[in-house]
C-alpha cells in the first residue's frame, strides 16, 4: 500500500549515473564524489544554481545506495506553504484541523522509512519547520500534526538548495544546528558554464529524446552547429539548454536546412544575456586591468579574504570548481589561509 501511493504521488527515482550526459572532467569529478557519497548512509546536501541537475545526483545517489530497495520520497519545500508543507511531510490525524480528510494522511517521512527522503530547495523552509526538520533528524522520530503518537522513522535525508546556506546561518535565517545535520558530505554541482565541453553532447541528447533517434541527422545537424553554443553563458543552466532544444525542434522541419532557425534563437539569447543578472552579486571585487594572470590573482586573493566557507564557498561564488580553483591557487601560489600570494 505504502509503494502504491509513492507511484500515485509520483515519488519514484528514475535517474541513475548512466544517465548523466557529460564528459568534462568536472562532471566527471562530481560523479565520482557522488558515487562514493551513494555507498555512506549519512545527510548529504546537494548545492548548486537552478538548472544544475540537483535532483538528478539525488535520485542517483539512492539508486546507488544500499537504501535502494527502499522508497524514495522528494518534496519541494518551497512549493507549499508552511501549514501545508507540514502536513505533508509528518501526516495529520483525524481531526487535526478544518478540512482534514477523514482518517488522517501518513506523511512523506513515515512513507519514506527505511528509503531515502529528498528534501529540494531546503533553503526554504521556514523557522518552525526547520525545528521539527531537526528533531527528526536528531531523535529519528516524528509526530503527525494534530497526533500524540510518536513515530519511529529511519530514513536518509539528501537535501538541495540554490541558496548560499552559510550565508543564511550567518544572516539567521538558517539555523547553524540543522544546517550541520544536513551538510555532513557536501556535492556542489557545476554550472554549464563551467563544462561548455558538454553542451553539444547534451545538445544532441535533447535534440534526440524531444525529436527521436536519428534527429541530428534529419536536421541536418553538423558539428559546428552545437558547438556554437559554447559562446552563451546559460545562467539556466541545463534546465535552460534543455528549453532551448524545445523551440528549435518545434520551430524545425525535417529535411529542410534549418540553421536559420538555430541561429536566429540563439541570437535572441545572446542579444538578452547582458540583462540578465549574475547568479551572485553579494561578493563585490575591484579589480586593476593588466594582464590576465594579474587579474586572476586579484580575484582570487580578494576572494579569499571576503568569503568565508573555504574552498568550496569561494568556488561557488565565483562560479568556478573546486578544481578550478585549486589549480588556480596552485598556480599562482597563493595560499588561501591568508589571502595573499606567497609567490
Amino acid at each position: 500500500m505504502e509503494w502504491q501511493q509513492l507511484h500515485i504521488r509520483g515519488l519514484v527515482a528514475k535517474f541513475r549515473f548512466g544517465d548523466i550526459v557529460g564528459r568534462s572532467a568536472m562532471i566527471e569529478e562530481t560523479i565520482r564524489e557522488a558515487r562514493k557519497y551513494a555507498h555512506s548512509g549519512a545527510a548529504v546536501l546537494i548545492t548548486g544554481e537552478s538548472g544544475t541537475g540537483k535532483e538528478l545526483f539525488a535520485q542517483s545517489i539512492y539508486n546507488e545506495s544500499n537504501r535502494r530497495e527502499g522508497p524514495f520520497v522528494a518534496v519541494n519545500c518551497a512549493a507549499l506553504p508552511e501549514n501545508l508543507l507540514e502536513s505533508e511531510l509528518f501526516g495529520y490525524e483525524d481531526g487535526a484541523f478544518t478540512g482534514a480528510r477523514k482518517g488522517g494522511r501518513q506523511g512523506l517521512f513515515p512513507l519514506a522509512h527505511g528509503g531515502t527522503i529528498f528534501l529540494d530547495e531546503v533553503g526554504e523552509l521556514s523557522s518552525g519547520l526547520q525545528a521539527r526538520l531537526l528533531r527528526v533528524l536528531q531523535e529519528k522520530e516524528i509526530m503527525p500534526v494534530g497526533g500524540h503518537r510518536i513515530i519511529p522513522v529511519d530514513v536518509r535525508v539528501i537535501s538541495a538548495t540554490n541558496q548560499n546556506l552559510t550565508r543564511a546561518v550567518q544572516e539567521g535565517r538558517f539555523r547553524k544546528d540543522l544546517y550541520f545535520r544536513l551538510n555532513v558530505l557536501n556535492l556542489q554541482v557545476p554550472p554549464l558554464r563551467d563544462r561548455l565541453e558538454d553542451i553539444p553532447g547534451l545538445f544532441i541528447y535533447f535534440l534526440e529524446r524531444l525529436a527521436g533517434p536519428g534527429a541530428a541527422e534529419k536536421l541536418n545537424i553538423n558539428n559546428k552547429l552545437p558547438e556554437s553554443l559554447k559562446k552563451y553563458m546559460w545562467p539556466g543552466n541545463v534546465r535552460e539548454l534543455e528549453g532551448f532544444v524545445e523551440r528549435y525542434v518545434a520551430l524545425s522541419e525535417e529535411n529542410i536546412h534549418t540553421h536559420p532557425t538555430f541561429h536566429r534563437l540563439l541570437n535572441k539569447l545572446t542579444a538578452g544575456e547582458e540583462k540578465i543578472p549574475p547568479p551572485d552579486n553579494d561578493h563585490q571585487l575591484t579589480i586593476e586591468l593588466g594582464d590576465m594572470l594579474y587579474m586572476e590573482r586579484q580575484i582570487l586573493t580578494q576572494a579569499s579574504r571576503i568569503i568565508r566557507g573555504g574552498k568550496s564557498e569561494m568556488a561557488r561564488v565565483l562560479g568556478i570548481s573546486r578544481t578550478t580553483l585549486w589549480k588556480k591557487l596552485k598556480e599562482l601560489n597563493i595560499d588561501i589561509s591568508s589571502g595573499e600570494h606567497t609567490g
